[in-house]
């Protein structure tokens, strides 16, 4: 219960159609930003295949690199780069004493979920 939790979120590959396809989860490249900055080089840590409920593929930001506050994730594919607000909570003054609390670095107890990207693959 005290320990931090990561942050994840989906990446879709979708047709021109809006439909579901295959795509290359290891080809995105996602970056965690603070004021502009990168915090971390997010390992697209996905599923290898295909989530069978919804075609998405899963992301996540291991909760060692964060510290609550804003951020901006970049989830980059072929030309395309897509820029998404994500908010990491401070739930440690909630969960903690204070005295504890004051030597710990705040974060979010609970898993909080990222932005969803979809990227367009074109027919050839």
């Amino acid at each position: 219960m005290w320990q931090h939790q990561p942050i994840t979120g989906k990446v879709w590959f979708k047709n021109e159609l809006e439909e579901v396809v295959a795509g290359d989860p290891w080809a995105v490249a996602l970056v965690l930003l603070q004021n502009g900055q990168p915090v971390f080089g997010v390992a697209p840590s996905v599923r290898t295949s295909q989530d069978p409920n919804d075609g998405s593929y899963t992301y996540t930001v291991p909760s060692e690199f964060l510290i609550a506050g804003d951020y901006v994730l970049r989830a980059s594919f072929d030309q395309t780069t897509l820029n998404e607000d994500v908010s990491y909570p401070d739930h440690c003054s909630t969960y903690l004493p204070q005295v504890v609390y004051t030597h710990r670095a705040p974060g979010a107890h609970q898993q909080v979920e990222g932005p969803g990207f979809v990227f367009t693959i074109e027919d050839p």
